[in-house]
């Protein structure tokens, strides 16, 4: 009798135990029978889908699912018939009518001979979640499809700068497909047409949670140089650096137009050669390193171009022009300045170039002109008038060496100017 009575308090207790549990969970609970029919539910199950207990008992558990997921409910029941446990999320519909997103843990009841009879469901509801993981869908949809369409190029990057996505902008300025790069290093990929041409101690700032900017050159896929300006901002979540983000403008038309501009504002229009505003600028630069002296300075202005201009044109005059400009480049050396500095007035300096190498350079041109002139490839032959100056030390340049270099020039013309005048006078009768 003892024994009996010990069990029955057992039994009673686990009974009290359980529906405690069961009236108490946050989840809802349903018992259902062999037909799915629902034999007993929670107080939670009536709160979450406001259903009284009297509307529930005894109707099938389908009854109160969304009808888009009955078809999911009817394959779950038969894996649960064969024994199957596991959790899957479908939508119940409230009593006023809408969904609500419930995860579904199902485990079937079985007698000693395997046959199911029944089962516990435990229903938990996840439409918050269900919300939540919607929005973030629809946040990321919209900021991926933002970030496509931006027409800067940008690069999405882990916390070790290696490459997540990239967008449209980015392929069509660099050329590279997201498969092709991804999760490399973004320097190690836009610097492969010149070695460490990527500002890596930017990207360390950028990884320490600094805001940067940066302007320099960065390599396509076939190499081709491209001038950008770049501005990187690191990705903080929750105070942590879990990535950044590269955003790359290209500047390359606008540094070549401003390469274009300097360069003629520093070379003459004509015929190719710097002109006075960058000799002068190489005239200060000489002068602050001993080690450019000797400098040699030459003056040379080509002979009767008013005549060739009166005569043949100017367009035969501008001929001329160049063919000096020609001459020149190619009687000095790569380092060597040549500048027209006026209409047929130009100027040589040569760094370190002693007496010896001056003349020699003069040499050439003379030998040059006379070249040319074998060649009668011009109306009249070509004459060019030249001077020369060493400048010894910087006290030399600019004025005492191009005064002198232009006082000989100028003798060596009159020079030409009396002895063609002699030529060309006719003996007394």
């Amino acid at each position: 009798m003892d024994q009996h009575k010990d069990k029955r308090l057992f039994v009673e207790e686990n009974l009290f135990i359980y529906e405690e549990i069961f009236e108490t969970s946050l989840d809802a609970i349903a018992i259902l029978d062999k037909s799915s029919r629902v034999s007993k539910i929670s107080k939670s199950f009536s709160e979450i889908f406001g259903y009284s207990k009297k509307e529930v008992l005894n109707r099938e558990i389908i009854d109160f699912i969304y009808e888009q997921d009955k078809l999911i409910v009817e394959k779950e029941t038969k894996r649960r018939h064969s024994g199957y446990k596991g959790d899957y999320e479908i939508r119940f519909t409230h009593k006023d009518g809408f969904p609500i997103w419930c995860r579904v843990a199902a485990s079937g009841f079985f007698d000693k001979q395997g046959n199911y009879y029944g089962c516990l469901a435990m229903i938990s509801d996840i439409t918050e979640r269900k919300q939540l993981q919607k929005e973030i869908i629809m946040q990321k949809t919209f900021l991926e499809t933002i970030i496509q369409k931006l027409p800067e190029a940008i690069a999405v990057l882990d916390n070790e700068h290696n490459i997540i996505t990239i967008n449209e902008a980015f392929t069509k300025l660099f050329g590279y497909q997201l498969e092709e790069i991804k999760g490399q290093n973004l320097d190690d990929v836009l610097d492969r047409g010149k070695e460490k041409s990527a500002n890596r101690e930017k990207t360390l700032d950028v990884l320490s949670g600094k805001e940067v900017t940066d302007k320099g050159f960065r390599y396509s896929k076939d190499r081709k140089p491209l001038y950008v300006n770049v501005k990187a901002s690191p990705i903080i979540i929750d105070g942590e650096i879990v990535g950044a983000v590269s955003i790359y403008i290209d500047t390359t038309s606008q540094k070549e137009y401003e390469a274009y501009l300097e360069k003629a504002s520093l070379h003459d229009s004509l015929t190719g050669l710097y002109n006075r505003t960058f000799l002068n600028r190489q005239l200060i630069i000489l002068q602050t390193d001993d080690n450019n002296f000797p400098v040699t300075v030459i003056m040379a202005d080509m002979d009767g171009l008013k005549d060739i201009n009166d005569t043949y044109g100017h367009t035969i005059g501008d001929k001329y022009l160049k063919k000096c400009g020609e001459i020149f480049s190619s009687c000095t050396r790569r380092g060597d300045i040549v500048a027209r500095i006026g209409g047929d007035e130009f100027c040589i300096l040569i760094p370190s170039a002693d007496e010896k190498l001056a003349q020699k350079v003069i040499r050439r041109i003379t030998e040059a002109v006379e070249a040319c002139n074998k060649g009668k490839k011009l109306p009249v032959p070509l004459s060019i008038s030249l001077g020369y100056s060493i400048a010894q030390s910087k006290a030399d340049l600019p004025d005492k060496a191009l005064n002198e270099a232009d006082s000989f020039m100028y003798r060596n013309k009159a020079i030409k100017k009396a002895v063609n005048k002699s030529k060309n006078e006719k003996p007394h009768a």
